[in-house]
């Protein structure tokens, strides 16, 4: 049976900086690769530096209700509830969090994290609903997958366009740096990956190469829009990029031409990739058809 726990932690925010600057340096020797990039165009009335800056104020401290305790093991995992501290710049982001069968919050290293992203007009729950848990209890506990976490938030403006949304600065700058200091969680980018289904897969493989000091694989399920920009981000991280890159589609998914386009660009930058396309659409049932093969190929390099 499916158990969810709602608390909220609210840390203060004067570590979130150092946490990231030190993050970078862990994960700087631990990932090689090859790039790829995003979807939409830059912005052409603004510089590549141009910037602006979304001040919220701290949420003011609240009563926070305990991380739950497991027993020492449990038949299936547990989908924790709960949402990041918003600080100067960062937005408080909601998510929801898959912790193993015997998640032990002391264990040497951490486990692999996997980060999950929804699609246009949806929210954390997305990927739950697909049954992305109860998928990763069954890999687990019959040896087929190690243990790992599933981080699922929630992009507060995910119907705007992506030049229009900071919702990877917020991810990045806010978010990860929570959980890592709050969850046991593996530091180094061979065991974290990034993936997401539709405007999902387009903001995964946006973080994901532009971030691939942090995830060492990405994957771009159903993604929507073309990546004219590839190339220049290309020569901007000097060809680095996540160590596995898997893309699917599909057949009668209607973004199928954007997907080309985009592997048209890797195959010109000569960035590897693994391309999967099967029958079916742009929809739920597309999807949760295809979750356990995404997990599998996910855990697949842990």
């Amino acid at each position: 049976m499916k158990r969810y726990v709602h608390f909220k932690h609210h840390h203060a925010s004067q570590s979130v900086i150092g946490m990231i600057v030190l993050a970078a340096a862990l994960l700087l020797a631990a990932c090689e690769s090859q790039v790829t990039e995003q979807a939409f165009a830059p912005d052409p009335t603004a510089t590549a530096t141009a910037t602006v800056e979304v001040v919220i104020e701290p949420s003011p401290m609240a009563s926070m209700t305990p991380m739950p305790t497991l027993s020492a093991c449990e038949s299936s995992g547990v989908v924790v509830q709960g949402r990041s501290p918003a600080a100067r710049g960062i937005a408080s982001l909601d998510y929801r969090m898959y912790l193993p069968p015997c998640y032990d919050e002391a264990r040497p290293g951490g486990y692999p994290l996997l980060v999950l992203l929804h699609g246009a007009l949806y929210q954390d729950d997305q990927w739950d609903r697909l049954g992305v848990d109860e998928t990763a209890d069954r890999l687990i506990l019959s040896g087929q997958a190690p243990p790992f976490l599933i981080l699922m938030p929630t992009e507060p403006l995910s119907g705007a366009r992506l030049l229009e949304s900071d919702f990877d600065t917020w991810l990045v700058g806010g978010l990860l740096p929570y959980i890592d200091s709050t969850y046991a969680v593996c530091s180094y980018c061979a065991c974290r990956a990034i993936g997401g289904l539709s405007r999902g897969a387009v903001w995964a493989l946006r973080i994901g190469f532009v971030e691939w000091r942090s995830f060492g694989a990405v994957g771009g399920h159903s993604l929507l829009g073309d990546y004219p920009a590839l190339p220049q981000w290309s020569h901007d991280f000097n060809g680095q990029g996540p160590l596995r890159l898997y893309l699917d589609s599909g057949s009668a998914d209607p973004g199928i031409g954007d997907v080309r386009r985009v592997m048209n660009t890797l195959d010109i930058l000569d960035i590897p990739y693994e391309w999967h396309l099967n029958p079916g659409n742009h929809d739920e049932a597309y999807w949760s058809a295809h979750v356990e093969e995404y997990l599998r190929w996910y855990s697949g390099g842990w």
